[in-house]
Order: structure tokens, then C-alpha cells, then sequence
């Protein structure tokens, strides 16, 4: 078993993230991570169409990604959650997670945009300093082409 990346994305699955993922990390599987779409119908048909057809997709509530990985139940997967409280989630429950790409947290009421695409509040923030207690590398990278950034240095606070 092998995840190849961890990935942050509040659009989950799009165009930009299976080109460039696939092209990029060759997964045989792609999970998402995130209880609400699990249980949405209408979100899961809209990610089986976005995922590549040789590819196999797994739409997932946290804790059951959390058990498919300690289980070994994947082969070579990329997995996307929402935003970091559910990384955390993951790590919460015993994943070991040394590295997170932030590729995209959009535009909500009240977060403060840092980046093209890193729109953070102060719970972004709690959460992701827990990811640093933790001995989790960030970075922010949009598409793969782009180049990695420090998530701190984005945010202005210091390591």
C-alpha cells in the first residue's frame, strides 16, 4: 500500500487535480474524504463523472478512510479531503501523515485570502498549527506545474 499524496481541496475532485494527479503520481485510486459527500447522491454521481475511468474512485466518510488506510485496503491512492479539519480527522484516527498539499481553500464569509486559492479563518489556522505539532509538512500548491510555497510563509507567521 501506498498514498501518494495527501491533498486539500474544497472543489474535492476537478479537472485541474485528476490531470495533473494523474499525470504526475500514476494512482490506481483516488479517495474522498469527506462525510458529506459520502452521503450526498447527487455530489457522488458529479465526482464519478470527474474521476478518470481507469481509475478506481472510493467516495468516503472520514473514519471509513481512516480504516481503509490502516487496513492497507489501497493500492497506489491519492486522497482529497474538503479542508484541513478533516486531515486532522484522519490523523486523529491514527493515519500517519508526514506531508499535506493545500491545493485549494476557496472563498467562504470571513476567511481572509492569502493566495490565489488559500482563503483561511482563525479554525484554518488552529488546525493546521496541530498539523505542525504533529511533524506534518504544508505546502501550497495549486496545480502540480505550480511551485510548492510554505504554507507559513503565505500566512506570515513565523515556524
Amino acid at each position: 500500500m501506498e498514498i501518494l499524496l495527501y491533498r486539500v481541496d474544497g472543489r474535492l475532485l476537478h479537472g485541474q487535480v485528476v490531470v495533473s494527479c494523474v499525470r504526475n503520481y500514476h494512482p490506481t485510486e483516488i479517495v474522498v474524504a469527506n462525510d458529506e459527500a459520502a452521503q450526498d447522491e447527487f455530489q457522488r454521481t458529479l465526482l464519478e463523472f470527474a474521476a478518470p475511468p481507469n481509475i478506481r474512485l472510493y467516495i468516503l466518510k472520514v473514519e471509513e478512510t481512516a480504516q481503509y488506510i490502516l487496513e492497507e485496503k489501497l493500492d497506489r491512492a491519492i486522497v482529497v479531503v474538503k479542508n484541513p479539519q478533516d486531515m486532522l480527522r484522519l490523523i486523529e484516527k491514527g493515519v500517519n501523515i508526514n506531508e499535506v498539499n493545500i491545493g485549494g481553500m476557496y472563498h467562504e464569509p470571513n476567511k481572509k485570502q492569502y493566495a490565489k486559492a488559500l482563503f483561511v479563518d482563525d479554525s484554518d489556522i488552529l488546525t493546521m498549527q496541530k498539523f505542525k505539532e504533529k511533524g506534518v509538512r504544508m505546502y501550497y500548491q495549486m496545480a502540480f506545474q505550480d511551485p510548492k510555497e510554505d504554507v507559513w510563509h503565505l500566512l506570515k507567521i513565523r515556524k
